[in-house]
């Protein structure tokens, strides 16, 4: 029996399983959004490690939405989370401001000194997930990224 609702479990983690959420631009909204993703069936049987994991890649990229973008009140973030078997991607959008540049910061670790703000966000970013990519369509910023994950046996 216990073999059965294992396997039924790994074939149910198989499939793909799309969230979507619309999060004010606001970093309590931010916040809120992460505790009930985080606390979701589908986000529930992730490791205590693949949870922070995610967390931290998720609220450091919906902060620098929020804190740089410029969006303008009443505006939202999209995220979309596709779940599969060991990885997690997320599309987030939004229509505020191009990255500088119009592509991603290099997340390389520079100098304590020469930080903005702690300066330590795309460093995550880009060292706890994988396959980051950045474009922006018909005034749409699209960020997406990987996060491998484990959940409990």
């Amino acid at each position: 029996m216990l073999a059965k609702r294992h396997a039924d479990a790994l074939q149910s983690m198989e499939t793909a399983v799309e969230v979507r959420i619309s999060i004010d631009t606001n970093l309590l909204a931010v916040r809120m959004s992460l505790q009930r993703l985080l606390s979701s069936t589908q986000f529930a049987k992730l490791t205590d490690d693949s949870k922070s994991t995610v967390e931290i890649v998720l609220a450091e990229a919906l902060n620098n939405v929020v804190e740089h973008a410029q969006t303008q009140p009443g505006d939202c973030v999209n995220l979309i989370a596709v779940c599969r078997l060991d990885t997690l991607k997320f599309t987030i959008s939004d229509n505020g401001l191009p990255m500088p540049g119009s592509r991603l910061p290099s997340g390389s670790l520079q100098s304590l000194t020469s930080l903005p703000e702690g300066g330590f966000g795309w460093f995550l970013i880009r060292r706890l997930s994988h396959s980051v990519t950045y474009r922006r369509v018909k005034g749409c910023n699209m960020l997406s990224f990987c996060v491998a994950v484990d959940y409990v046996s």
